[in-house]
């Protein structure tokens, strides 16, 4: 596109993980980081031996909230400033980057394609909206941005259906409280109607699966015929 050469022109592109220079045209990564990528996103899940994006296996605490299927890229490390993926994460949610939103939105609009190519159906999709004091101490909704990219690559229609007015960051509390906090912050946007409906959940990350629970609850609430989930990456597993 021009205005994606306009901005390489304007404002060199670097590595979303190392922030090393890149050539024209270079993509999100350099070449040692896209490399590393690559061998983070070849981990096996412990449960059907799959890489992950190709295992489709939620946590216990998803399958009891009504979430059937759990598609990721990689295991998250948030502790580990040395990943590739924990620095692509960071910068997702911390500085607005149109390559890197794209980038992760194409990955993760592959995975869900796979799946529907296994389950077709009718599919609707919404996502984890960030808090109101998030959006302002950032200035952007990383979430929404990354939804509205997979959305149209999908050609599936995208509903905002949450509200969050959570008070306290999830990172900053334990998994019970993580819980507790959710239940308090999310509440549905008007009434969606998800009757009959399949409806396929984004988020970044899920650590203890509060937030995916959550919303799991509210679409079948709302009538959801079946619940999905899609994120980038899992901590739990790998803690």
């Amino acid at each position: 596109m021009w205005y994606r050469k306009l901005l390489d022109l304007l404002f060199v592109p670097r590595c979303s993980a190392c922030r090393a220079l890149l050539p024209p045209g270079g993509g999100v990564l350099c070449d040692d980081c896209r490399e590393a990528y690559e061998k983070e996103k070849d981990a096996f899940c412990p449960v059907c031996g799959k890489t992950f994006p190709y295992c489709r296996c939620p946590e216990e605490i998803h399958r009891r909230s009504g979430i059937r299927t759990l598609c990721k890229l990689f295991p998250y490390r948030s502790h580990a400033g040395e990943c590739v993926t924990s620095r692509m994460i960071y910068r997702l949610k911390h500085k607005p980057d149109a390559r890197l939103s794209s980038y992760f939105a194409r990955e993760m609009a592959d995975a869900i394609t796979a799946f529907l190519q296994e389950e077709p159906g009718e599919y609707c999709l919404t996502y984890a909206p960030r808090s109101p004091s998030s959006r302002r101490r950032y200035g952007f909704d990383h979430m929404k941005v990354l939804a509205e990219e997979v959305s149209e690559l999908l050609g599936i229609p995208l509903v905002p259906a949450f509200v969050n007015r959570a008070k306290r960051e999830q990172k900053t509390l334990d998994r019970w409280n993580r819980f507790r906090n959710c239940r308090n912050a999310f509440s549905l946007l008007g009434k969606p109607d998800f009757r009959r409906r399949r409806v396929i959940l984004l988020d970044d990350v899920t650590t203890s699966g509060a937030t995916l629970c959550t919303m799991a609850y509210l679409c079948h609430l709302s009538g959801a015929r079946q619940v999905v989930a899609a994120v980038l990456g899992v901590t739990k597993q790998y803690q």
